[in-house]
């Protein structure tokens, strides 16, 4: 856009959006979900990089703002809630292994949110230089053309494949109580064969396993370390 003067007071305006989303992101996860909250924030946050596409020098600050308001808002909750289907995935892991591992699944999501944003960056610094980008430089209008399609076309086509990618994840509000249920019946000693149809169906639906392979403190198998558990 050629207005580096406003990039530092933007940028503000997007991460202290960003934070005051937060109580309202997790208000709206309680009362619909993991998989709704996330869907409608990338849908939000994708809106804001359509709207930054449009925007040239001209155009007004109350334009940039509320470009930087949907990006703010809308990142609020595609960052909080893939924190926060942590717990609800360590559930599902005990129904089939009976062990409570939350550290491990967030070690490992760390690890490759770190790994993830190191190859990030350095494919930025391979694309910038392949369309021609010159530090502390007029750039040239092909380059100014590449850096559009870098940052607003490229997140805009990840953002998509995340939304898609949550078909896949089958937690609900209302099947996770159902599984919390089963595995508090489960540890006060209550029997396979006592379950319910409607928790049986849950439980095998959440852990992609019959239900008489659930609840075994054993040491897991290849087999279901291989396999998605959601």
């Amino acid at each position: 856009m050629l207005r580096e003067a406003i990039y530092a007071d933007t940028l503000s305006f997007v991460q202290i959006t960003q934070v005051l989303f937060i109580p309202l992101v997790t208000y709206i996860a309680i009362k619909l979900g993991n998989k709704l909250t996330y869907n409608f924030s990338m849908v939000i946050w994708g809106t804001g990089i359509i709207l930054f596409s449009f925007l040239t020098k001209d155009s007004s600050l109350v334009l940039i703002y509320l470009a930087a308001f949907f990006l703010g808002s809308g990142h609020s909750g595609a960052i909080m809630i893939p924190w926060n289907v942590l717990p609800f995935v360590s559930d599902v892991d005990e129904m089939i292994t009976t062990k409570r591992r939350e550290g491990v699944y967030a070690g490992l999501m760390s690890f490759i949110r770190k790994s993830s944003q190191a190859l990030a960056i350095f494919l930025v610094g391979v694309a910038l230089k392949n369309i021609g980008y010159v530090p502390n430089a007029e750039q040239s209008a092909s380059t100014l053309a590449g850096l559009q399609k870098l940052f607003m076309v490229v997140p805009a086509i990840l953002i998509l494949m995340g939304i898609i990618a949550t078909i896949w994840f089958k937690i609900s509000p209302k099947n996770h109580k159902i599984l919390l249920a089963e595995i508090d019946r489960r540890k006060k000693g209550g029997r396979a064969t006592a379950v319910t149809p409607e928790a049986k169906a849950v439980c095998e639906s959440l852990t992609g396993y019959k239900y008489e392979q659930l609840w075994r403190d054993v040491t897991i198998s290849k087999e279901i370390r291989d396999k998605t558990v959601v």
